[in-house]
């Protein structure tokens, strides 16, 4: 089973996404008659209120996965689980020493 740090923050976003997608649908249906293609449609209120709940619910579900903490935790250090040849380790600009980062 998946570990969800923020559980709440995930399945809201969940549902905000699910709530947004279903909005967009009248809008979609009701463009059979033009091959269900929406470009150059105005939009309805419905339709700019499911735009953002997707977007809202993104945001909260990439929330609700990430680890409780993990801001505080640089990439390069000590215990951020990522291996030791992805830090810098001369002050020679990144793309000019790396192979540096293939020696142990």
């Amino acid at each position: 089973m998946i570990a969800l740090p923020h559980r709440r923050a995930f399945w809201f976003g969940i549902a905000a996404v699910s709530a947004g997608v279903v909005l967009h649908l009248p809008m979609y249906i009701g463009a059979a008659d033009m091959g269900y293609q929406l470009a150059g449609m105005p939009m309805n209120p419905s339709m700019k209120v499911g735009m953002a709940l997707i977007v809202v619910g993104i945001a909260l579900s990439a929330y609700g996965v990430v680890p409780r903490g993990a801001g505080s935790i640089g990439i390069g250090s000590p215990g951020c689980g990522w291996p030791r040849w992805t830090r810098r380790r001369s002050s020679v600009p990144t793309w000019r020493s790396w192979p540096s980062w293939l020696l142990p």
